[in-house]
């Protein structure tokens, strides 16, 4: 070729070059959608007719082009007229109409809806802006870059090789989508190249295009339990709401109509518990999903002890940082309820904080625990792993766990109130003789000024026996002039932890991890027991101790050595139903009969046993005309316990028909006879009583009777009518 021609040829590309630059900058002076639009449609690379050849909406941005039109009227048009004014490369990532049509289905919006949203339509195009190149060549897998956008502010670049195949992704820690990219050689401007993604990343200010809380756990079979728990509770927490953050009574609580948002109180953190979590719950407080479900309070409660905002904000943050990536290790939240509704005594009790731990080492998927303030004891852990992270709602980001966090109103007497079969006892609690156990018992560890105790609380069956048993009535018991009984009954079920020594405190007490026979004082306090004035108390008031029994055996060579554990009172026993119940001021147990008080007020001495019991009348009659009703009435004969085998009616009967007397004859003339015949058949103990430590005589009971047992008759020590 003549250097004339070469001369030429290479004018003419400079001048084509020329030509193409200029109205690359054409486009980026004069920004707009369909400018846009006419210079990406001039592009033929294959890479974009391979996004989808048989679906053009993935390959056409006919919606983005019109949000540009949009944006440039907005507060985003200095990021849309600067496009390409930089010394180094940007890149406009265009999104296809199918991604929008796929968010638009997703959220139940309509394009129209999303357009009309001018902060919507701005966190879109600026998070489209990103400052550097997406060219396959020049990237590599984990990149990050920086976008225009302040709230999705990053991405970063994913690139998988496969054989000659090699694709690329972008994701941002502020959205759990991915999106991939095409058509990466786009030069729309000089310092401005042009994308294609596949997919939609929102942003996470647009809020409205989020469901619910409550439509997402109504939507995903995991969390169907919750979704029943928010709808039970929507009533009391909407009146909660009002009462709490003076948001208006519309009827629908925050979790179905997105009341919360960035400007009106802020967003939050939902840590909610999967169905899998809500069936170890009820595993492990020995709660029903019934007995949960009727008390609405403590419902909501535990639903509003996962509902958590930053500690120490002093202003409303933003939905990004309740995202998992956002989360830092030993990261502070506090339930949004706390100031009342989680509170038992509202201002005397502060709900403690949750402590985050997450696991940065894994960028896309860390593994986060939410952990409480310990409940019943070090055994128990209070903390929840999230299974499921980061779905977006229009009040917060919810958060799937694998257990429920136990807020603080699991209190002793909360446990006790929501079982049926302990309604008694309950009600028992609730009267004002013993308002300041109950106050005790309604009050969390964390919080509790006051001695710590243990709760062995009688079914409703069981009171009724004993009831029945010692000749009263559940009325006569509620009687404004018999409080007392009430008061010693409750007292002698509960058991001061703190009181023995060596004794564990109520957080960490376990019954049957002691020894096998374990003496704890009880709560029922009086007077020491006098033997020489005829039932009466003297000195210093005293707490009557209980025995835990614990014998370990092995039912069977196939099983594991095993405790049975009995509660031995001072006039009969019980065994455990449930025991180490948690909640949230210790550990309780359920028992199969109740502990009869040994007090004058009960009414359980020998003479009253004899009183109470028709077939003795004759035995009663010979004891009154001998004088002896002082020693039935003193707990016995000797200084301890004492074991009387009282003849019936019809053996008295068969007994003087031998003797050939009538009961009168008797009466006047064989009283030595008739003592010989009492004193024969009381054998008694020998030890003190006055010593408070040696409460437990365990007299002669037949249950425990062995062939050949010997007992010693008092006979030999009366010697004289008294």
């Amino acid at each position: 070729m003549p250097r004339f021609d070469q001369v030429c040829v290479l004018l003419i590309l400079i001048l084509s070059l020329v030509i193409d630059v200029h109205s690359y900058d054409g486009l980026c002076s004069n920004l707009s959608g369909a400018a846009l639009h006419d210079v990406v449609s001039n592009f033929t690379d294959t890479d974009v007719n391979a996004v989808d050849e048989d679906s053009p909406n993935e390959r056409s941005f006919h919606f983005f082009a019109q949000l540009v039109d949009i944006g440039l009227e907005s507060h985003c048009n200095a990021t849309l007229r600067n496009l390409g004014s930089s010394s180094t490369v940007e890149t406009l990532v265009l999104i296809s109409d199918g991604a929008f049509e796929r968010a638009s289905a997703k959220f139940n919006l309509t394009l129209e809806q999303m357009s009309e949203n001018p902060r919507f339509v701005c966190d879109v195009l600026q998070s489209s802006v990103i400052y550097g190149s997406l060219d396959l060549r020049s990237r590599s897998d984990g990149d990050e870059l920086e976008t225009a956008s302040t709230i999705m502010n990053t991405v970063r670049v994913e690139i998988t090789q496969n054989v000659n195949i090699r694709k690329m992704r972008i994701f941002s820690d502020f959205s759990t989508i991915f999106a991939d990219v095409f058509a990466t050689d786009m030069v729309l401007c000089p310092q401005l190249r042009g994308a294609f993604i596949s997919e939609l990343l929102i942003p996470l200010t647009a809020t409205f295009v989020f469901p619910s809380v409550l439509v997402i756990a109504q939507t995903l079979p995991a969390l169907s339990i919750s979704a029943e728990a928010f709808l039970a509770t929507e009533t009391l927490r909407n009146t909660f709401e009002t009462n709490e953050y003076n948001l208006p009574n519309s009827g629908a609580s925050s979790v179905r109509d997105c009341t919360f948002n960035e400007s009106h109180h802020g967003f939050r953190g939902y840590f909610i518990p999967s169905n899998q979590a809500w069936k170890r719950f009820f595993l492990k407080t020995h709660l029903t999903k019934e007995e949960v479900f009727a008390d609405q309070f403590f419902l909501l409660s535990v639903l509003l002890y996962g509902e958590t905002q930053l500690f120490g904000a002093q202003a409303p943050v933003s939905l990004a940082s309740y995202l998992s990536t956002s989360f830092t290790q030993d990261e502070l939240l506090r339930p949004t309820g706390a100031s009342s509704i989680l509170s038992t005594l509202p201002g005397q009790i502060e709900v403690g904080t949750l402590r985050l731990d997450v696991d940065i080492a894994a960028i896309r998927s860390r593994f986060i625990k939410v952990t409480a303030p310990r409940v019943a004891s070090r055994r128990f852990e209070n903390a929840a792993v999230v299974v499921v992270s980061d779905i977006l709602s229009c009040t917060g980001v919810v958060h799937v766990t694998d257990d429920v966090l136990i807020p603080p109103t699991l209190t002793a007497f909360r446990q006790l109130s929501l079982r049926n079969e302990l309604s008694i006892f309950t009600e028992m609690l609730r009267a004002p003789v013993n308002s300041e156990i109950l106050l005790e018992l309604d009050t969390p560890t964390e919080s509790n000024i006051f001695v710590d105790s243990v709760v062995f609380a009688p079914t409703d069956y069981a009171i009724r026996l004993m009831l029945n048993y010692v000749g009263w009535t559940l009325v006569d018991l509620f009687q404004p002039h018999r409080a007392n009984l009430l008061q010693q009954f409750v007292t002698y079920h509960i058991m001061s932890t703190r009181t023995a020594q060596g004794t564990p405190e109520r957080i960490d007490f376990r019954v049957g991890l002691g020894p096998d026979v374990h003496r704890i004082a009880t709560r029922l306090n009086y007077p020491i027991l006098s033997k020489s004035d005829a039932n009466r108390f003297t000195g210093t008031s005293v707490a009557k101790t209980i025995n835990v029994l614990s014998r370990r055996h092995s039912p069977t060579k196939f099983k594991l050595f095993q405790s049975r554990v009995t509660l031995q009172g001072r006039l009969n026993t019980a065994k455990f139903i449930e025991r180490d119940v948690l909640s949230t001021n210790g550990v309780f147990g359920i028992i199969d009969s109740a502990l009869i008080p040994p007090t004058d007020e009960f009414r359980m001495s020998l003479y009253d046993r004899v009183l109470r019991t028709t077939t003795l009348r004759v035995f009663r009659e010979i004891t009154s005309t001998l004088g002896l009703e002082r020693e039935l009435i003193v707990h016995g004969f000797g200084e301890g316990d004492s074991t009387v085998f009282a003849p019936n009616d019809k053996a008295w009967l068969l007994t003087l028909a031998e003797l050939m007397m009538t009961g009168e004859e008797a009466m006047n003339h064989a009283t030595a006879v008739l003592y010989d015949i009492i004193m024969l058949m009381v054998s008694s103990r020998q030890i003190a009583t006055n010593d408070v430590e040696s409460e437990f005589y365990d007299p002669w009971q037949s249950k425990d009777a062995r062939h050949g047992d010997v007992l010693t008759s008092v006979l030999s020590t009366y010697t004289t009518v008294r």
